[in-house]
C-alpha cells in the first residue's frame, strides 16, 4: 500500500470525479500529480466540476490549480476567465490574465483594457503580469501608450519595468516620447531605464553600419 502510494499508482487508477476531488487535497504533490493526471486524460467530462472549482472553492489553491487544469484541457471560456480576474487572489487574477492572452485581437474580450486595469493592481505579482500580458498587443499607439500607463504607474519596480519592456523591443523610442509628454511622468527608474535601452539600440545600429 505505501508502495502504490509513493509511486502514484493509485491516483493513476482514479476516476475523473475522484481526481478533481484531490485537487482540494492539502498535499502538493497530490494535487500536482491529479492535475497532470487529469490533463494528460483529455478527459473533457470533468469541465463542469473544474469551473465549480475555480468559482467556488475556499482556498486559492484549488482555484488556482483548477484553473490551470482547466487551460491544460483547452477548455477556459471567457466567462470564467472574467471571474477569476475578479478573484481574492492574486495568484488566481495573475493566472486568468496570462490565460487570457489567447483571445488577444478576439472582438468578445478586450484584453488591452482588462491588462490595463490590473496594471494599477495592489499586489506585485498581477502588475508583473499585467506589464507582459499587454506586449502581446498588436504593435501600435494604443499599446504603446497603455505601456507608458504601466511604467508610470510602476515606476520604481524594475520587475515591472522590465517585463514592460520586454513587450515593446523596436519600440523603446515611441513609448519613451510617450512618458516625455505626460504632466506627470514616470519617476527616473523608468525613463532611465528605457533611455539607457533607446541609446543602447541606437548604438548597436551604428555598429552594425561602420
Amino acid at each position: 500500500h505505501q508502495s502504490t502510494a509513493r509511486d502514484g499508482s493509485g491516483v493513476a487508477a482514479s476516476t475523473g470525479d475522484e481526481l478533481v476531488a484531490l485537487l482540494t487535497h492539502p498535499n502538493g504533490w497530490r494535487r500536482d500529480l491529479a492535475q497532470r493526471t487529469l490533463v494528460q486524460r483529455g478527459d473533457l467530462r470533468v469541465v463542469p466540476q473544474l469551473e465549480i472549482l475555480v468559482r467556488d472553492a475556499p482556498h486559492e489553491r484549488t482555484r488556482l490549480q483548477a484553473l490551470w487544469t482547466l487551460d491544460g484541457l483547452e477548455a477556459v471560456p471567457p466567462d470564467l476567465a472574467r471571474v477569476a480576474l475578479r478573484d481574492a487572489s492574486p495568484w488566481v487574477r495573475a493566472a486568468a490574465l496570462r490565460i487570457a492572452e489567447r483571445w488577444v485581437g478576439d472582438a468578445g474580450f478586450d484584453l488591452a483594457d482588462v491588462a490595463s486595469r490590473l496594471g494599477g493592481d495592489p499586489h506585485p505579482a498581477v502588475r508583473l503580469q499585467a506589464a507582459a500580458s499587454l506586449g502581446a498587443l498588436p504593435d501600435g499607439d494604443d499599446k504603446h501608450r497603455r505601456i507608458a500607463d504601466v511604467l508610470t504607474a510602476s515606476a520604481n519596480e524594475p520587475f515591472v519595468i522590465d517585463a514592460a519592456l520586454s513587450g515593446v523591443r523596436g519600440a523603446e523610442a515611441r513609448v519613451l516620447d510617450q512618458l516625455f509628454n505626460r504632466p506627470a511622468a514616470a519617476t527616473p527608474l523608468a525613463l532611465t531605464t528605457l533611455a539607457a535601452t533607446v541609446f543602447q539600440i541606437g548604438n548597436d545600429v551604428d555598429a552594425r553600419m561602420w
